[in-house]
C-alpha cells in the first residue's frame, strides 16, 4: 500500500501516477507563486491591454505594488495596497502637491517658495512643512493628496497610447501628509 502522504491519480492513458500532498507544494501555493511572478513582470501597451482592464485586474486581485504609466516624456506612478490606490507620483508639474495647493487657493506662490526653502533646509516633505508652519491644516493636505492620486490616474485614462509596467514590490511607506 502507498504511504498516507501519497495519493493515486489517473493519467490520460489510464495509468496511475503518485502525487505527494504533504511533501510537495500545494496546487494553490504554486498558483499564487506563479501569479505573483506573472504580475511582477506585467508590462505592455495600452493598445493591447486598456487601462480600464488593467486597473480592474489589479483591483480584483488586490495587488500591492506600483503601476507606472508612460507616454512620451510623461511618467505617472500609482502606488497600490491590496488593490487600492494609496499614493501617486508624476513628473507633470500640474500634479505637484504645491501646484495643486496653489490652484485650490490654499497657498500662494510666495508661501510655496518659502516652504520649498524650509523643505530644502530640513529635508522634511512639503505637506509636513506646510502644516508645521501653520499655512495649511493637515486635513487639507490629506484632501489635496487624495485629489492628486485620483487626478494622476484619471489623466492616464485620457491617453490614446502609452506603456505600463507593474512592480509588485511594496510601495514606500509614507506619512499621510507626504
Amino acid at each position: 500500500a502507498a504511504p498516507a502522504s501519497l495519493a493515486r491519480r489517473e493519467v490520460g492513458d489510464g495509468s496511475a501516477m503518485a502525487a505527494s500532498y504533504t511533501t510537495g507544494p500545494l496546487a494553490a501555493t504554486r498558483r499564487a507563486v506563479r501569479d505573483s511572478a506573472w504580475m511582477r513582470g506585467l508590462m505592455g501597451s495600452f493598445a493591447v491591454l486598456p487601462l480600464s482592464d488593467l486597473v480592474e485586474l489589479l483591483a480584483r486581485r488586490k495587488m500591492t505594488g506600483s503601476l507606472t504609466c508612460e507616454r512620451g516624456t510623461v511618467r505617472k506612478t500609482v502606488h497600490l495596497r491590496e488593490g487600492s490606490a494609496v499614493g501617486a507620483a508624476s513628473n507633470d508639474p500640474r500634479e505637484y502637491l504645491g501646484q495643486l495647493l496653489i490652484n485650490f487657493g490654499h497657498i500662494d506662490e510666495d508661501q510655496l517658495t518659502k516652504a520649498f526653502r524650509t523643505q530644502e533646509e530640513t529635508k522634511i516633505r512639503l505637506g509636513k512643512v506646510l502644516t508645521m508652519v501653520g499655512l495649511v491644516p493637515p486635513e487639507t493636505v490629506r484632501e489635496v493628496l487624495a485629489i492628486k492620486i485620483r487626478e494622476t490616474l484619471l489623466d492616464v485614462f485620457l491617453w490614446d497610447s502609452g506603456l505600463f509596467s507593474f512592480d509588485d514590490a511594496p510601495p514606500p511607506v509614507v506619512d499621510e501628509l507626504d
